[in-house]
């Protein structure tokens, strides 16, 4: 079924279709945030993940802005535009999903309504499935790595890193207990788990070589609430806040990498707490390793009750194109945390730090959590116009 006919069809089956995992009470944050900072970003070190909806939404970003990310996670997510042209059970649920159309739209679209797919050559894939996982499932992440390589032949098989974990069941995986995550093997809120291993930092070394250890103990930075209104209009499905973890050595001025961390359905902080922000290990990592993370966040809605991102087209039939609505709202947030282009609500919050350029790094070889493996121009990212 085309995206168009599915998206016509009645909202308790769009429901029924498109989010993955059902159950939890939607609730809402009443955090005045302010205005999100700028910090020193070296603009090749930037790099994305995310979890079920937050990888197929990860992917979307990768492949649509190719000149910017040098790395691409995706944990439990499926291809790219799969939406598009298959129900969306035939994108989760264990389903082996075509790629053919896929390969062919990211090839006609390349230099237009996405980057040029020549980029992707210059980028890190990370893949992860649980091999008990059936909401998404290991025959879709599959499909991924066939689309990237196999098949598409748009990158490099000692570029693409797969992963499929035994005993694992659809849950974003991690090496600590984190308070309240659930059993490795079960498919349960808040869809994070002490699995014996530690999925952001394997993604995290994948994407830039050797890394520090993780901080284990009380963290050094900063996790900050932001506004996210000037970058997302009122339809976008995003949540008024998100959320920027930032070591205290990038808000002293250091130059510093990014990685942007996406939630999945029913992930959100509005809806399910700080799990997401809290228990994937991500933090840990950026602690010690002059990282900064960046988490967006959707809300949820009668349309989006889980607060799913827009991997399916529920806010444009462009979801996955630069001009998408969560797409561009994500771009701007970029830009603004890496001091881009001019961006709406790109004023500096009074509470962030000022760059002090004495003491800056201005090369990211001066890091030695960032003199790794990402290698791509940043002056793309920098011309980027959408």
């Amino acid at each position: 079924m085309r995206l168009a006919h599915f998206l016509a069809r009645p909202l308790c089956t769009i429901t029924l279709c498109c989010f993955l995992i059902a159950g939890a009470a939607i609730r809402s944050t009443a955090v005045a945030a302010p205005v999100l900072g700028t910090y020193n970003v070296e603009p090749t070190q930037i790099t994305i993940s995310g979890f079920s909806a937050g990888g197929f939404f990860a992917m979307q970003m990768g492949i649509a802005y190719s000149s910017v990310f040098a790395g691409v996670g995706i944990f439990a997510g499926g291809p790219y535009d799969c939406a598009r042209h298959a129900l969306v059970f035939g994108c989760v649920n264990n389903a082996v999903p075509e790629i053919g159309e896929s390969i062919a739209n990211m090839k006609s679209w390349s230099g237009n309504r996405i980057d040029n797919v020549l980029n992707i050559g210059r980028q890190r894939i990370y893949i992860f499935s649980g091999k008990q996982d059936y909401t998404v499932g290991p025959n879709v992440t599959r499909q991924v790595k066939r689309l990237y390589v196999d098949v598409g032949g748009f990158d490099s098989a000692e570029n693409v890193k797969y992963v499929e974990l035994a005993g694992a069941s659809h849950t974003f995986p991690t090496a600590f207990d984190g308070a309240g995550d659930s059993p490795c093997d079960l498919t349960l809120l808040p869809y994070i788990s002490d699995c014996g291993f530690d999925g952001a930092g394997d993604a995290l070394r994948w994407f830039y070589g050797t890394l520090r250890p993780p901080n284990a103990g009380t963290l050094r930075g900063t996790l900050l609430a932001f506004d996210q209104t000037p970058f997302a209009g009122r339809d976008a499905g995003m949540d008024s806040t998100g959320w920027v973890y930032v070591p205290a050595d990038c808000a002293a001025g250091r130059r510093c990498g990014l990685h942007v961390a996406l939630h999945g359905c029913q992930q959100a902080y509005a809806i399910a707490g700080a799990y997401f922000l809290n228990n994937t290990g991500y933090n840990r990592w950026a602690d010690t390793n002059d990282l900064i993370v960046l988490y967006p966040q959707t809300s949820a809605s009668l349309t989006n009750p889980f607060g799913c991102w827009d991997w399916f087209g529920l806010y444009g039939t462009d979801f996955d194109q630069k001009s998408g609505t969560q797409m561009k709202a994500l771009m701007a947030m970029i830009r603004q945390v890496a001091g881009g282009r001019s961006v709406v609500g790109r004023a500096r919050n009074a509470h962030s730090p000022e760059r002090n350029p004495s003491s800056a790094r201005t090369d990211a070889a001066q890091s030695p959590a960032l003199s790794g493996r990402p290698r791509r121009s940043g002056e793309a990212w920098a011309r980027e116009g959408s």
